[in-house]
């Protein structure tokens, strides 16, 4: 069976360091053109070897930061202001076997200089007239070419003065067939600010002897025996801003929850927890496995790139 194949998306900005503004508006050809620089930033790189963190491999060094990149394909569409293609990356640092598992028998045998580089897919979106851009990277299992493809991509941009943010970005549609997918297990709410209703009700708990002063952070924790259908789906209501958080629950003494953590089992991606208000910082990647063509054990181009598309423009719709 081959590793899930998922897709992340993530916006984009940029902002002079001497300017007083916010994000810099993306134009082509004109005051700062985005699609150029980053089309820049991938030719000087392409089929060239980018060492990251620890590139001196010897004595005690330390080998577990020796990242690298190489962008072997660039496909630049102006018109659209889209610029996509394969990274490769991955790090060197440790000592191991290569094995064919149909004979047991070792292939090659790993030194602590050798780095796996895989290809991953990635695509860059910059519309006229905008001042976030959109950034679509693939994973395959647990692997991902994020870490060194931002660090390397902030590095170019610092060296021109201008700060490079890249944030994590969730789709409605993503977020819906993940909860679709997976079930509830619990959430976690949390309060700290104090109201007249429960002021007389924290005087009067105790803990370890103590009563509770005001500001002590509470938190419930809501976690049925069996899966509910009713709770994932008031958490996709609340997660999809269709209704407010202090809906979820009401329990007597605890003010309205200010932070509301839940955790997800999935079948696929397993178990997840995160922040109901940030949705986008789950981390959650579009399962794409099913809708992309594999070869060699990873997604052939044009069916990676369709997808990529695809979830960029439901994106689109969102944050333009």
């Amino acid at each position: 069976m081959p590793r899930r194949v998922g897709l992340n998306a993530y916006t984009i900005t940029f902002k002079p360091v001497r300017s007083r503004s916010g994000p810099a508006e993306f134009a082509r050809g004109g005051a700062f053109d985005a699609y150029a620089h980053v089309h820049s930033f991938l030719d000087a790189r392409r089929d060239q070897l980018v060492r990251l963190g620890q590139t001196n491999l010897t004595g005690q060094d330390n080998l577990a930061e020796a990242r690298a990149l190489r962008i072997t394909r660039v496909n630049p569409r102006s018109n659209e202001g889209v610029l996509e293609g394969i990274v490769e990356a991955g790090e060197a640092g440790t000592k191991n076997d290569i094995v064919d598992l149909r004979t047991g028998t070792t292939s090659y045998a790993k030194s602590v200089h050798d780095a796996d580089l895989p290809p991953f897919y990635f695509r860059f979106a910059f519309p006229d007239n905008q001042k976030r851009g959109l950034l679509v990277l693939q994973r395959l299992g647990l692997h991902g070419a994020k870490g060194p493809l931002v660090v390397e991509l902030k590095k170019f941009f610092r060296e021109q003065d201008v700060t490079c943010e890249v944030d994590p970005v969730l789709s409605r549609h993503a977020l819906e067939r993940y909860l679709a997918g997976g079930s509830v297990k619990e959430v976690r709410l949390r309060a700290w600010k104090q109201t007249t209703d429960n002021r007389q009700l924290m005087r009067r708990a105790r803990f370890g002897g103590d009563s509770l002063s005001e500001g002590t952070e509470m938190e419930v924790t809501i976690a049925p025996r069996s899966p509910s259908e009713a709770l994932t789906d008031r958490v996709r209501r609340i997660m999809s801003n269709e209704s407010q958080l202090r809906t979820l629950v009401s329990i007597p003494g605890l003010p309205d929850p200010e932070e509301a953590l839940v955790e997800v089992t999935h079948p696929t991606h397993g178990r997840k927890r995160f922040s109901i208000l940030s949705p986008d910082q789950a981390g959650i990647a579009e399962d794409v496995t099913d809708r992309v063509n594999i070869i060699g054990g990873h997604p052939e181009f044009r069916s990676i790139s369709q997808e990529a598309k695809r979830l960029s423009e439901e994106l689109a719709e969102v944050l333009y």
